[in-house]
């Protein structure tokens, strides 16, 4: 009996140890330790088995602030070092030092840079004011720059369009001696009320979209045709040395600025605005002085223009 009690503890005892290895294990797959994911800015901490959703809804393993930020050009990456968003030239950044920054300028003409790509810039999500220039021969995406409001791009060589489609929000722009670019999509940036493009050969610019411009001035651009119909809130317009024939502005009836310079190509100028006599400013210059071409300026009051602007020109309230 002794022996047989022994052996019936001992089955007791080893059952209680495989019950035991059972509990322990099940324990352990709901006491996995959970991960961090950045979720939309943020850091949460979820369970394993949801890892692979998250991921593949686009957040990513870790916390928000150690997330790091792809840098493939190593002057851009020192201009970021020189501006304080990091610190170790391995073409990484941490998204943190850079996502909440709004104002950014990239130097076309430090001797120091010879920056040709901006990958990276993608992440400067908050950014209101950028500039940039110089040889950028990779396509700059501003796509995720959703709060840009204004932009200068300057001296760029190697690239042939701008997408600003994804910029709604933007209200300025200037290009400046932008030499390969073929043409700029305007027509989604609604809020645009300045514009400045000069030394870029633009033939053609549509404009139509853009019903807030208030400011125009367009420098040696080429351009063919400048259709301004329906831009009725212009104020200042400032064009020089483009080889369009016509230029109509009678729909531009709060235009009060104008500066035309070389505009010895033009055959037809309308400022029949019914604001001639609120004019601040009106500065017409010829090349060489040259006015045969000039075969119809039409404007609100003839003799009111002959006797108060410029003694060169013949003036006249219908041409046709």
């Amino acid at each position: 009996m002794k022996k047989y009690l022994i052996l019936l503890l001992t089955f007791f005892a080893l059952g209680s140890c495989e019950q035991d290895d059972t509990i322990i294990d099940a324990t352990a797959d709901k006491k996995l330790p959970k991960v961090d994911v950045c979720h939309k800015g943020k850091t949460i901490s979820i369970s394993q088995n949801a890892l692979k959703a998250h991921l593949a809804h686009g957040d990513f393993e870790g916390k928000c602030e150690d997330l790091k930020t792809y840098v493939p050009d190593n002057d851009f990456e020192q201009h970021l070092i020189d501006m304080g968003y990091d610190d170790v030239p391995d073409n990484y950044v941490l998204t943190s030092n850079i996502n909440t920054v709004t104002n950014l300028y990239i130097p076309y003409d430090d001797a120091r840079l010879f920056i040709t790509d901006l990958t990276g810039l993608q992440d400067f999500e908050a950014l209101t004011l950028l500039t940039f220039g110089g040889t950028i021969n990779v396509m700059v995406d501003f796509s995720k720059l959703t709060n840009l409001k204004y932009l200068g791009v300057r001296e760029l060589f190697n690239s042939t369009t701008l997408d600003l489609t994804k910029n709604p929000g933007l209200t300025s722009l200037a290009i400046n001696n932008w030499q390969e670019i073929i043409s700029i999509d305007l027509s989604k940036n609604t809020a645009l009320t300045d514009l400045y493009i000069e030394r870029t050969p633009l033939e053609h610019i549509d404009l139509s979209k853009n019903i807030a411009l208030t400011d125009l001035q367009i420098e040696q651009c080429g351009l063919l045709i400048l259709d301004l119909s329906k831009n009725t809130a212009l104020i200042n317009l400032y064009v020089s040395d483009n080889p369009f024939t016509t230029l109509d502005l009678s729909n531009n009836t709060v235009l009060t600025d104008i500066t035309i310079f070389s505009f010895d190509k033009i055959t037809s100028l309308n400022l029949k605005n019914g604001n001639n006599k609120n004019f601040s400013n009106l500065n017409l210059a010829i090349q060489e002085a040259d006015f045969s071409l000039l075969t119809c300026f039409q404007v609100d009051d003839a003799a009111w223009s002959t006797a108060n602007w410029s003694s060169n020109y013949t003036y006249t309230e219908n041409c046709y």
